[in-house]
């Protein structure tokens, strides 16, 4: 289950990048040790959504939202999500 962390004080800031979407464009799943979840901004139908940073593979951090499936939901939306992405 996700929950909201601290942000590692040792990392810079997570910046707000509208450039830094082609860098994650292809990929359709990453690795929780990503992203971190700073702020739980809501509930959804489907899942709870959070306020998070992704760490990139170069360059600074960027604000992202994260959105975490409801067990009941998660293989059937998953998989509609991955044929929307393809």
């Amino acid at each position: 289950k996700l929950s909201p962390q601290q942000y590692p004080k040792n990392m810079p800031a997570p910046m707000v990048d509208v450039d830094a979407i082609e860098e994650f464009a292809n990929e359709t799943s990453i690795a929780s040790k990503r992203f971190i979840a700073l702020e739980k901004l809501g509930n959804g139908a489907y899942g709870e959504v959070f306020k998070g940073a992704l760490f990139r593979q170069h360059g600074a951090p960027v604000l992202c939202a994260i959105k975490s499936l409801k067990e009941e939901h998660r293989l059937i939306l998953a998989e509609k999500y991955v044929s929307v992405l393809e």
